[in-house]
């Protein structure tokens, strides 16, 4: 775990990958105790929760890089969002903790908002094109080997064959319950069938959600269609970057967010090669453009921010892991140190970036 830091990169890049705060359920399921309860945002929204922690999370980003956001002009603030209503709101919430108004800044004399927060701009695609951040955007050759999966993975079909009764009996109904906890806290109301299936159950709910989001490990080419361009983009921002030859100041310093869903940040860290189980909220993968100290050529270095997951509001804190390259296979011929060298590190990736995702989306004629 690493604390806190003021990260000097006066002359570098950063760029941020976070999935939604805290939601509402996506769907219910039978005999679900809250099948009545008037969900007033509507199901899948952000939650009040989650936007308290998705403003602690860019409160506490700023903190850490302070001397590199300080001063920073809005309009060099690149925020990206998935179009889902709980991303553009989580964007929104991370933004007003990151990036609070400078005096210089102020739109306004006389109202105090204005001192402590400034709209920044959010750019997103619609539903139909939105492969960068959005990874149910239609996509056939990805969703060809996704059918695939259960079929010709040996591990998948072992795992499945190991818990039947127990799927069949259960079905998909971790993140409902997941969420609903998360939401009523201690008025949670556990379903009567929990404790009949066995005590077990929500471990096992828990390792059987988490293996969903950890079998695409082995099939590198739908880790490429689903996070392909963002890893691309975030490459490109990087070169970008490299290239300038004035200093980096306050005024042309940039900053990249993007908001997006848990399952758009799991094929990032899988192409990275350190996923082990579903992102949480107020995670998110944290990429750095430094100068290195001996050579002065352009380093990247990765980061895990995570918000841990504690009862009160005012109780949420950040912790930041470092993902040594070095020591991720993807990585490792390249990289010998924990950061790797720019080209190092997009080479190490070149068969996970996409430059034309409508034609690799699209299945051989």
């Amino acid at each position: 775990m690493y604390p806190i830091l003021n990260v000097k990169l006066m002359d570098d890049m950063v760029s941020i990958e976070v999935p939604h705060g805290d939601r509402t359920p996506i769907s219910l399921y039978h005999n679900d105790p809250y099948n009545n309860y008037t969900w007033d945002d509507g199901l899948g929204s952000l939650t009040l929760r989650g936007k308290a922690r998705m403003y602690h999370y860019g409160e506490t980003i700023r903190k850490r890089y302070s001397s590199y956001v300080e001063n920073i002009l809005a309009k060099n603030v690149q925020a990206q969002s998935s179009f889902k209503r709980r991303c553009l709101e989580t964007t929104l919430s991370v933004l007003a903790g990151l990036v609070p108004p400078t005096n210089a800044s102020h739109w306004s004399q006389s109202h105090e908002l204005a001192k402590l927060w400034q709209p920044i701009a959010v750019e997103t695609t619609e539903s139909s094109r939105a492969w960068l951040l959005n990874p149910d955007t239609e996509c056939a050759a990805a969703t060809a080997v996704k059918n695939a999966i259960p079929t010709e993975d040996p591990v998948l079909k072992a795992f499945l064959e190991k818990n039947k009764d127990f799927v069949q009996r259960v079905g998909w109904v971790y993140d409902a319950i997941f969420t609903e906890r998360n939401f009523f806290g201690d008025q949670f109301k556990m379903p009567e069938w929990l404790s009949k299936v066995g005590n077990d159950t929500l471990a096992r709910l828990k390792q059987f959600n988490d293996f969903q989001f950890s079998i695409y490990a082995n099939w590198p080419k739908y880790v490429k269609l689903r996070a392909g361009l963002l890893l691309k983009q975030t490459i490109d921002n990087m070169r970008g970057t490299a290239a300038i030859k004035e200093p980096l100041t306050a005024k042309n310093r940039q900053l990249f967010l993007y908001g997006t869903h848990d399952t758009m940040v799991s094929p990032v860290m899988l192409a990275l090669g350190y996923l082990k189980e579903q992102p949480t909220y107020g995670s998110g993968v944290i990429i750095e453009l430094r100068k290195h100290p001996q050579t002065k050529v352009p380093h990247v270095h990765v980061f895990y921010a995570n918000v841990t997951n504690n009862a009160q509001i005012a109780d949420f804190t950040t912790t930041f892991t470092r993902l040594e390259l070095n020591h991720s296979e993807r990585f490792s011929k390249l990289c010998h140190e924990a950061s790797c060298s720019l080209d190092n590190f997009a080479a190490s990736l070149k068969d996970y970036l996409v430059s034309d995702i409508e034609k690799e989306c699209s299945l051989p004629k």
